[in-house]
Formats: structure tokens, sequence, C-alpha cells
């Protein structure tokens, strides 16, 4: 009777771990669904007067008011619909003249790419291998390999997002970010501070 107790148990432990496993894979589709149905497009506009006088130089870095910044930060969430979305600025006929990028860039650390596994992927896979020696060096060089690809995704990213605002800075004739550490080009050693 205890062996066959014995042998309930274990087959309980089986499908709760199969629940799990399923309703992990569950969660997962549905995510990656959410991201597949998000609408690109979607994208709110801004007349090109009122970006000018009042968001301009928020994404130049000219506000040095934290207070200030913070105020008109909200104000363009408010008007992108989120951090992560861009906005297009547009002429008073309506047409587009460029689009401003996202103040929080989330291209970098999309849970979906063809092609490629997600961290809970290569998680749930190690899972699945029982954790074996092999399979946690595998884990760890596949997390180590993932992680290598989103900073490297994310550097790429940060440059996209750069260029994007040098080109509008370049219509406005206001100095331009270089792609390393976001500040000003063209600065003489007198404006470099030393830390010592």
């Amino acid at each position: 009777m205890g062996e066959d107790m014995s042998e309930e148990i274990k087959t309980v432990s089986q499908l709760e771990e199969k629940l799990i496993k399923d309703k992990r894979r569950e969660a997962k589709e549905a995510i990656d669904s959410i991201f597949e149905n998000i609408n690109i497009d979607d994208i709110n506009k801004l007349p090109e007067n009122i970006f000018v006088s009042n968001f301009l130089s928020l994404f130049h870095g000219d506000i040095t008011d934290n207070d200030k910044r913070m105020v008109l930060t909200q104000h363009w969430v408010n008007i992108a619909g989120s951090p992560s979305k861009e906005v297009a600025v547009v002429n008073n006929k309506g047409e587009e003249l460029y689009r401003v990028p996202p103040i929080f860039n989330s291209s970098s650390i999309n849970v979906t790419q063809k092609g490629r596994k997600s961290i809970n992927e290569i998680i749930v896979q190690s899972e699945s291998d029982g954790f074996k020696p092999r399979a946690n060096l595998e884990l760890i060089n596949n997390l180590d390999i993932r992680q290598e690809e989103l900073l490297a995704e994310s550097e790429k990213s940060k440059t996209q997002v750069i260029e994007k605002l040098n080109k509008i800075f370049v219509k406005y004739k206001l100095p331009l970010f270089d792609n390393i550490t976001n500040k000003e080009e063209n600065k003489s050693d007198d404006d470099v501070s030393y830390d010592e």
C-alpha cells in the first residue's frame, strides 16, 4: 500500500510539473500575441511649432531645471500615449516632417524575436532538461550569449535614437550628440572635466 501511495504522489507531482510548464507556455504565447498585435502605426501627431517651442529643448538636453524637465516629460508621455511610442511632428498642412523617438526605447528588450530564444525560453528548456550538469553549463552559456546579444541590441538601439535626434537637431541648427557619450560634439578641452 505504501508503494502505491508513493506512485500516486509521484504521478501527482509529474502532473503538477506538466501543468506548470503548460501554464508557462500559455503565458508566453499570450505575451507573444500582445507584442505581435501592437499597432506600431498608431502614432500621435504634434504640430512642428508646438514641438519646437515646448519640447525641442527637452530632447536636446538644454533644460537644467529638474522640475520643468519632469513636467515636460510627463506632457510628452501624455502626447505620445506611452513613454515607448514615437510622435510624428507635422507641418501646418498635417504632413509628417519627422518622428521623434520614444523617451523609453523598448526595442532592445523585445521579448519575441524570430529565430532567437528569450531568456525565459532558455530557462524553461534547461528546467525540462532537469538541470543536469551538462544542462547547467548549456544554460549558463546560452544566458551569456543572450545577454551579449541584448547588450549589442541596446547599443545599436541607442545609436539609432541618437541618429534620429541628430537629424532633428540639424534641421534647427543645434549642436549634435555624439554616439558614445550623448554629449554635444565639438566641445573643446576646456569644457572637459577630469575626475581624480
